[in-house]
């Protein structure tokens, strides 16, 4: 989990600007298609744990050899999800809003340049009315943030005049393809982020994730991130549901933020919890940027008969 895979103030503090006319445009992404497996409450136990904390943030349906999730200890990796949320949210906040206000019709085409390489073309026009904007995005071999992104997305939102910044913003997409660490995702699905203050974004993500290697499909449900950034750290609050195609679903809350320091990549703070069938649970509780605690408890009794420290 890197500093710069959620950098809360990317998203909020990008300067946006401008007014026009323009049209709507429809959302025909869905996280439910294409997602075949369990659907039942997952039974939480010393083996099923590991992969469903890791599926959380976006790493479980990865080949064995390379699964980073947040319980795991291979290097350079990062969470698919968490990735997938920022890079598209900030790939549209980075455009100048203002530029359709002076063009007829208030719409503007543009290609932007990757950070790592490639590039993604957007197509964008804004209302001076409804200060309601849309438009269409188009990646091609665009690196950012370790990954590369390729296929298309449609996004809608609300832009503030006086805040000079969109207040909204609504992402959808089918058929987008990430490859991550040596490995190609289609994902499906909606990304929503609303700005919650100066430093802290609140993103809602609804998608579906495939392995083209392995075929395996997992799935995220009103899973909603909560973004705070500053200076010294990113914290990171998580909750939703999470669909595993063998175990089945948990539902995912923070008892305490994740804080990723400085150029760390994983946090050296926070603590998550994943509740199942019968109250079946586990616990990961940070250490340190190197270190973790899994607690498990299978019988949902409130005691947590498993417990093992693992290497980040």
């Amino acid at each position: 989990m890197k500093t710069r895979v959620w950098c809360a103030v990317a998203f909020v503090s990008v300067a946006v600007g401008g007014c026009g006319a323009g049209g709507g445009g429809g959302d025909s992404a869905s996280a439910s298609s294409g997602y075949s497996g369990k659907t039942t409450p997952a039974v939480v136990d010393s083996q099923s744990a590991k992969p469903l904390s890791e599926g959380s943030v976006g790493a479980s349906n990865r080949n064995p050899a390379s699964a980073v999730g947040v319980v795991s200890s291979s290097a350079g990796g990062r969470p698919l999800n968490l990735i997938v949320a920022d890079v598209l949210t900030k790939s549209v906040m980075r455009v100048d809003l203002s530029k359709p206000s002076s063009l007829p019709g208030a719409q503007a085409d543009e290609t932007l340049q990757c950070g790592g390489g490639g590039s993604y073309t957007i197509h964008i026009s804004i209302n001076d009315v409804t200060e309601a904007f849309d438009g269409s995005l188009t990646f091609e071999q665009c690196k950012e943030e370790g990954s590369v992104f390729d296929g298309s997305l449609g996004f809608s939102g609300l832009y503030d005049i006086n805040l000079d910044t969109a207040t909204s913003m609504h992402l959808a997409f089918n058929d987008l393809n990430v490859t991550a660490d040596g490995e190609s995702f289609t994902l499906t699905g909606t990304v929503d982020a609303t700005p919650m203050g100066a430093n802290t974004v609140d993103t809602l993500m609804n998608l579906v994730s495939k392995n083209n290697t392995t075929g395996e499909v997992e799935k995220l449900e009103d899973f909603e991130v909560l973004i705070t950034g500053n200076f010294q750290y990113v914290e990171e609050t998580l909750t939703g549901r999470y669909f595993h195609p063998t175990f089945g679903y948990v539902d995912v809350s923070t008892l305490a933020p994740l804080k990723i320091y400085g150029a760390d990549i994983w946090p050296t703070e926070g603590q998550l919890l994943l509740k199942g069938d019968h109250n079946s649970q586990c616990k990961l509780t940070v250490l340190s940027n190197t270190q973790y605690m899994l607690e498990v408890d299978e019988d949902g009794d409130g005691t947590f008969e498993f417990a093992q420290t693992e290497n980040w």
